[in-house]
């Protein structure tokens, strides 16, 4: 764990915040170009989060992760969905299955559930910075998920998706001091694979369907 002492534990605990705010914004971004920047921002703020962390938590190794960050979630990964995005001429979010103000009451609804169900666990470690970290990291995996199902754009469930793994990479660089080098990679290129197979089959449905709302695929039903 870091010192309370430490520089580091007050820039951890404010760029954590950042992630979480970052994802609430996601909620009501009905543009997908802005819903994309605001992941690579987000995946920014998790690079100095490891950053910080391979200093603070004597975890040198993590230094390759930020720079792993960087290259795939901040740079990568965004620039292939904005490649996507113009290719595909589209440039909103349609009307989601939640409507907006609903939404976000559901995805604050769910912060404060991340810090509620961890509430036993934190009254084992002192450090504002586990605190927040571990309660932000199950945040953003909630509300990743809830992105996922509550939209109908492809592209924005595939955000969904990335933004959950973001919560995972927050999670495993607080509570294990970063995965081994080779998970990381290994995760790493997992999501541009699968980032790659989804663009494949967002370009099949906006084919089939003239739009990449995947409410659509319920007519292939038999």
């Amino acid at each position: 764990m870091l010192e309370n002492s430490s520089i580091g534990v007050y820039a951890i605990d404010r760029l954590a915040l950042g992630m979480l705010g970052a994802v609430i914004i996601m909620v009501l971004c009905n543009r997908l170009a802005a819903l994309v920047y605001v992941y690579a921002f987000q995946s920014l703020l998790l690079a100095a989060i490891a950053f910080f962390a391979s200093s603070g938590l004597h975890a040198h190794h993590l230094i390759w992760m930020v720079y792993l960050i960087i290259i795939v979630k901040v740079l990568g990964i965004p620039y292939m969905l904005l490649r996507l995005i113009d290719t595909l001429t589209i440039k909103r979010e349609v009307e989601p299955y939640v409507k907006w103000p609903i939404s976000l009451l559901a995805a604050s609804g769910l912060v404060i559930l991340a810090y509620y169900i961890q509430r036993d666990i934190l009254e084992l470690h002192e450090g504002v910075v586990f605190n927040h970290c571990l309660s932000t990291s199950l945040a953003v995996i909630l509300i990743g998920l809830f992105l996922m199902i509550t939209r109908k754009k492809a592209i924005t469930q595939m955000v969904g998706l990335l933004t959950m793994e973001n919560g995972v990479f927050l999670g495993a660089i607080v509570l294990t001091s970063g995965m081994p080098m080779v998970i990381e990679l290994g995760m790493s290129f997992d999501v541009l694979v699968g980032i790659l197979i989804m663009g494949v089959f967002t370009f099949r449905i906006k084919e089939t369907f003239a739009s990449i709302d995947t409410s659509k695929l319920n007519s292939l039903r038999g």
